[in-house]
């Protein structure tokens, strides 16, 4: 029980098969992620983190922009009491978007698909990370090369 990314409307339990259904929030998460990633290859973790903040990149083909997702995870704050993960911890991150000396805005994408901008200065956006991930996109991706490490055996494509 609880298990998929779809409620089954018809039986609170659960069965294999079943034909009326409603999708959980993750389904759209999921929806979302493949939407931004697709057409990318990896490019690998984020170096050099702060605790709690995680971050993998992507680039689209052909040279193109570069994905960043970020997000953060304390155990400290998973579960609450009651029993999920904290919907109000967040932590603060500075992402180097652009070079140094350039203000403007950078595109932002949440966990469900929805686009956003946030402002930067002096190449770098100041983000509020939390539970769900975010996905920025980086035109200059000279502001991210040397930041990342692939995993090992990864040639790309």
């Amino acid at each position: 029980m609880g298990i998929g990314t779809f409620f089954d409307l018809a039986d609170p339990q659960g069965q294999y098969g079943a034909t009326n259904l409603s999708p959980k929030p993750e389904a759209l998460a999921f929806a979302a992620l493949t939407r931004v990633i697709d057409g990318t290859q990896t490019l690998g973790r984020v170096n050099r983190l702060p605790s709690m903040v995680y971050g993998y990149t992507f680039q689209q083909l052909n040279a193109g922009a570069v994905i960043v997702a970020l997000w953060t995870h304390n155990n400290a704050s998973w579960p609450t009491s009651s029993g999920t993960y904290s919907s109000t911890y967040s932590t603060s991150y500075a992402l180097t978007v652009n070079s140094t000396g350039t203000n403007g805005n950078v595109s932002v994408i949440d966990m469900m698909g929805n686009a956003s901008s946030a402002s930067y200065t002096n190449g770098v956006a100041n983000l509020t990370l939390t539970e769900s991930p975010i996905y920025i996109a980086l035109a200059n991706t000279n502001a991210i090369q040397g930041k990342y490490t692939a995993p090992v055996g990864y040639t790309g494509q």
